[in-house]
């Protein structure tokens, strides 16, 4: 009898505790989302990347006026463009310790995407041991400038004496001064999608862009010190934030972009 009581009331202490609990605010911080579970994926072909937009400017400037010149590429230049953006992404695949390439060109092959998920529908791929398809689309857009900066410059003139009466001169005058430059700019936009076999279904996809500028000749270096010292005397300082650390555990998973560097 004594035991039951005891089981009794230690059953009703643990209800009570189950509700105190149940009814405090529960708290959840996330400090990495998981991503996408690719432990079932190792086997990776490489398809085509689309092209979707390819523009490139070339700019002049002379006397103030400025002149924008399109160039258009033909067909075999963008397959050419298409092709070593693909071949940069295989280079990263082999890096990676997550994947191994399977090298194919029967995916690469396609003309798009849709002739893509139409081959995987249907089962109708002829390469063997692939368990995903990586391909994408790319965006392009490249300006060249020939242009001249204008800057005023303090040029200082110099002339000795000529006798031991005479000074001499020394005379500092501003002058414009043009400073002809050549830059290159562009943005590459490029979207990745993997799509798994068997199953058939898309993975997970994602958008990166890398930009890249270059620049020679142009005003001399002190002149832009001077404007830089002139601009960061003005501009407040930014306050930098603390990057939170990433939790390592087997239940957060890689994010497909560090997957693919």
């Amino acid at each position: 009898m004594s035991n039951y009581l005891f089981n009794q009331t230690l059953y009703l202490l643990l209800i009570g505790v189950f509700l105190l609990t149940s009814c405090t605010k529960a708290t959840l911080t996330v400090r990495s989302p998981a991503e996408i579970n690719t432990r079932d994926i190792r086997n990776i072909a490489v398809g085509k990347f689309e092209v979707g937009q390819i523009s490139l400017k070339y700019k002049t400037e002379r006397n103030g006026i400025w002149q924008t010149h399109p160039v258009l590429l033909n067909e075999a230049q963008q397959k050419s463009i298409s092709r070593s953006v693909r071949a940069r992404v295989i280079n990263l695949l082999t890096a990676t310790p997550y994947f191994k390439v399977v090298f194919s060109d029967e995916f690469e092959k396609l003309e798009n995407d849709t002739a893509l998920q139409q081959l995987v529908s249907v089962r109708g791929y002829k390469t063997q041991n692939v368990d995903a398809v990586i391909n994408g689309k790319l965006w392009l857009d490249i300006e060249r400038t020939d242009g001249v900066d204008l800057s005023k410059e303090g040029l200082e003139y110099f002339r000795p004496p000529s006798s031991r009466r005479s000074l001499g001169l020394n005379l500092t005058v501003d002058q414009v001064v043009w400073w002809p430059y050549k830059s290159t700019r562009g943005t590459l936009g490029l979207e990745i999608k993997m799509t798994r076999l068997v199953p058939a279904e898309v993975v997970a996809t994602t958008f990166e862009t890398r930009t890249y500028s270059q620049r020679i000749g142009g005003r001399s270096t002190e002149s832009f010190q001077q404007i830089a010292e002139s601009l960061t005397s003005v501009l407040p300082t930014s306050k930098t934030t603390e990057t939170e650390s990433i939790e390592k555990s087997a239940d957060v998973l890689p994010s497909f972009e560090q997957i693919i560097a």
